[in-house]
């Protein structure tokens, strides 16, 4: 700037006035960024999910940390940096636990499709696959096993590289996920994150009495649909429903 400034003025003096600039911050605070060099874990080749496939290279630490990450090569394609949070507490990023040790890895009921598949988190001692048995499931937040669902590693951009992991490793079909998706995002119905999820014909859901229309979703190894019908429970003509409770019922 100041060599474009003398070429337009010749013969005119110049000097540097020095500037300081400040951020008043007693009512911003920039929020805290991750660690990316002390987050990440390691670069994988293989990442293995199936218990029965671990490796030692499968282990991995993320003890107190807050957003552990493990590039990943795929067979195709560039690499790919997949990301985890161990929860929020007051929109606040919660740390792993320390003791965080152990194996990632697909588990689902073997009664279930494998569209009820979720990825946990198998703390264990030390790094021997053939100690997955022994170990225990981390705990969550909200005191339930850890897990990423499929059905949220379907539809969260953020999970778009969980979304190559289970696709490329045969957990799951990738026509099945973009199915799980679609039935997602056509769901206009308010019901998105509580719709009864229903594997089988004879699996009992909870009946609101006080509702007009229940929300289910179908979930089968090859189709996933929403499915929405009228209770009997309602009457048209008041508005509301001669009954308040909830029961649960089944198909035939």
């Amino acid at each position: 700037m100041l060599n474009l400034a003398r070429h337009l003025f010749p013969g005119a003096s110049f000097r540097h006035i020095p500037i300081s600039f400040s951020r008043n911050t007693s009512s911003w605070t920039a929020p805290a960024k991750p660690d990316i060099a002390k987050n990440t874990i390691s670069v994988r080749w293989n990442i293995h999910l199936d218990p029965k496939r671990l490796k030692v290279y499968d282990f991995v630490n993320f003890s107190n940390l807050t957003w552990p990450c493990i590039c990943w090569k795929p067979s195709k394609g560039r690499r790919v940096n997949i990301r985890f949070n161990y929860g929020v507490i007051d929109n606040v990023r919660q740390p792993f636990p320390a003791g965080a040790k152990g194996f990632l890895y697909w588990h689902h009921n073997p009664r279930l499709p494998n569209t009820t598949g979720e990825i946990r988190f198998r703390r264990m001692q030390r790094n021997s696959p053939e100690d997955f048995s022994s170990g225990t499931d981390l705990i969550g937040i909200s005191g339930v096993p850890w897990s990423i669902k499929l059905l949220r590693i379907a539809r969260d951009t953020k999970h778009w590289g969980l979304q190559k992991l289970v696709v490329q490793s045969k957990l799951i079909e990738k026509d099945v996920l973009e199915q799980m998706l679609d039935a997602f995002e056509r769901d206009n119905t308010g019901s998105k994150e509580t719709r009864a999820e229903l594997y089988y014909l004879e699996q009992p859901f909870m009946l609101d009495l006080e509702q007009d229309m229940c929300y289910l979703r179908i979930v089968t190894p090859r189709l996933v649909r929403n499915f929405d019908f009228r209770t009997p429970f309602f009457d048209p003509k008041l508005l509301k429903s001669a009954y308040t409770g909830a029961y649960r019922q089944c198909h035939e």
